[in-house]
């Protein structure tokens, strides 16, 4: 995307965009280059405790796109807050909460398909992956997520 430097959107902004854009994206396709558009390649994530590189994340996000009811999950952000490094918003850190609802999957230790909501706490480092400032090539190149999976109606079967 080009732009120049002051219009560039701010850290929380820029996530709140991406990161929606990870989980709304209707096809699967659509998914993967928002991945891509959002998480460095070399990412380094924990998730849970455990970690997780950008193959892993992306399997994971890709388990929840594209399904659900209501045409798919939608995301409800609770508060984003960033500490921008001074440097135009190429890079910082970003602390957010945000709910992932309407997804169809199964909770761990069953394999029945149910509605579910995914609570997510992350702190993820962003950095410009260029060095041209007319360019917005920020990425998500270290995170840290913690996880809640919910069951909205255990009863509901998917026939996916």
């Amino acid at each position: 995307m080009q732009t120049t430097a002051r219009d560039l959107p701010s850290l929380a902004e820029w996530s709140r965009v991406h990161i929606t854009s990870t989980f709304t994206a209707p096809t699967h396709e659509l998914t993967l280059a928002a991945l891509d558009q959002t998480f460095s390649r070399s990412l380094k994530a924990t998730v849970n405790g455990k970690p997780v590189d950008f193959h892993g994340f992306g399997r994971m996000i890709a388990a929840m796109s594209g399904q659900g009811k209501n045409g798919g999950p939608h995301v409800e952000w609770v508060s984003a807050y960033e500490e921008d490094e001074q440097d135009g918003g190429r890079s910082g850190t970003v602390r957010a909460e945000y709910i992932v609802r309407d997804t169809i999957g199964t909770m761990p230790g069953s394999k029945v398909p149910m509605e579910l909501e995914v609570h997510k706490k992350v702190i993820a480092r962003i950095e410009s992956q260029s060095t041209r400032r007319n360019l917005d090539s920020r990425r998500i190149v270290k995170l840290l997520a913690s996880t809640k999976m919910i069951p909205v109606n255990p009863s509901l079967k998917s026939h996916l």
